[in-house]
């Protein structure tokens, strides 16, 4: 399990939905596919510090 703190979204206006950004989507899965690849069966990473 990997959690994901403090990642930065965009808000829909009229319904409040969150959304990533490509940029940002394909940044959480690098840093996903690095961790899993490390064998680490539980970390949880600050995006911002970690980008």
């Amino acid at each position: 399990m990997i959690v994901f703190k403090n990642v930065p979204t965009l808000v829909c206006d009229n319904c409040g939905d969150f959304y990533l950004t490509t940029e940002t989507s394909k940044k959480l899965f690098e840093m996903a596919t690095l961790t899993l690849e490390k064998g680490v069966e539980f970390e949880i990473i600050n995006f911002k510090q970690a980008a």
